[in-house]
């Protein structure tokens, strides 16, 4: 079940799609992705909720706008319409015991308050906790125990900025994988 949770939460989920980890690891570019798309908005017809979308390149988007969308009535010809997607990959390293080794899940969804412009957005975020068996920073390699409890899983480290970091872990130490994505949708007004 997803819970509601601020916009302000949501729209700092898409700033930083990335959790700061709880030990610091020096960040390496290429962790978190945001991609920005806008629309005017070319038509609105109330009766069926459609909604024209003029983007960028003149393409021309028909979208129709659910029961959900709060505040329908206030879009109107010549607003822009923002999409901001985010995508973003932490990771952590605890001491043994600090966490409990598994998967969390993570939801929370946001609309506009009534009166306001239209917006909302949706978030999601799995982090996966696992004991850490074995390191061999000259293979470049971190083994895990899987989430099955029994097997081992051997994951090779191709990011150089992460490779300098393998002497820093250490067997017995807890690793946890963290992968969010976010998208908020907002409504802005055009200039009168």
């Amino acid at each position: 079940m997803r819970k509601p949770l601020p916009l302000a939460f949501l729209l700092a989920a898409l700033a930083w799609a990335a959790p700061a980890p709880a030990q610091p690891i020096p960040a390496v570019p290429g962790d978190y992705e945001i991609v920005r798309v806008t629309a005017k908005v070319s038509a609105v017809d109330p009766a069926t909720r459609l909604v024209t979308l003029t983007l960028e390149d003149g393409s021309v988007l028909p979208v129709t706008a659910g029961p959900n969308v709060i505040n329908f009535d206030r879009i109107a010809v010549g607003d822009t319409v923002v999409a901001t997607y985010a995508a973003g990959l932490s990771f952590e390293l605890s001491k043994a015991g600090a966490k409990t080794p598994g998967v969390k899940v993570t939801e929370g969804v946001a609309a506009a308050i009534p009166g306001a412009m239209p917006a909302g957005g949706v978030m999601r975020q799995t982090a996966v906790t696992t004991l850490i068996t074995a390191v061999d920073p000259a293979a470049n390699t971190v083994s895990v125990v899987a989430q099955d409890g029994g097997s081992i899983h051997t994951l090779h480290v191709q990011d150089p900025g992460r490779q300098k970091l393998l002497p820093q872990v250490h067997p017995g130490q807890l690793l946890t994988v963290t992968y969010t994505q976010a998208i908020g949708l907002a409504v802005e007004q055009a200039a009168k």
